[in-house]
């Protein structure tokens, strides 16, 4: 069990211990945080401190914003090499590629191969069907796709859409890692087996 591990945390770099904690900030919430320093006791009394709202983002004035932006606009161009201003830098995710798969596309583009007996060349040749990829064997190319894009410089060009998409797949191939974990019950299995 224990080399398991080990073997596990000799593969682990650091991409994959910022993926992980960018991953688990994204899971925390400003009340959460809040909550915390409040629970510490090292803020003043309740009565000195405003309450932090639900929607504390839109609560923040416009100048406020303004001088931040401008702020991380000095900051980025401090960069080396980076052409992003600060509303680029901060919706940089926000934008979808344009002309490109949706994930939804290439996951029943994926699916929909495992239906398919054999992959036609032309009508004489045939090669027969690739063995099916394991989910481990997925979640290792996704990152090591990742990790190839990250590294590369400004001669291989903007990969920035490409990367989004490749996290949200990535992101689902770990969802369905955690699902296969996951125990079921008798039931489950003999209703999800009637259904095919």
């Amino acid at each position: 069990m224990q080399d398991g591990i080990v073997k596990k945390l000799d593969d682990y770099t650091i991409y994959d211990a910022l993926q992980n904690a960018a991953e688990a900030w994204s899971m925390v919430s400003s009340q959460t945080i809040s909550n915390c320093w409040k629970k510490t006791g090292i803020l003043p009394p309740n009565n000195e401190i405003e309450e932090i709202p639900e929607d504390y983002d839109s609560v923040i004035s416009d100048s406020i914003l303004d001088r931040k932006i401008e702020e991380l606009d000095m900051l980025i161009a401090q960069l080396p090499k980076s052409n992003l201003n600060a509303y680029e830098y901060l919706h940089i995710e926000d934008e979808m590629p344009e002309g490109g798969l949706t994930d939804r596309e290439i996951i029943n583009t994926i699916l929909n191969a495992d239906n398919e007996e054999e992959l036609l060349i032309d009508e004489d040749e045939s090669l027969p069907v690739l063995e099916k990829v394991s989910l481990a064997e997925a979640d290792d190319a996704a990152n090591k796709i990742m990790r190839f894009l990250y590294e590369q410089g400004p001669e291989f060009g903007k990969v920035n859409n490409e990367l989004k998409v490749l996290r949200g797949l990535h992101k689902r191939i770990k969802l369905l890692i955690v699902e296969n974990l996951k125990q079921a019950d008798i039931h489950n299995y003999f209703h999800n087996n009637t259904e095919q």
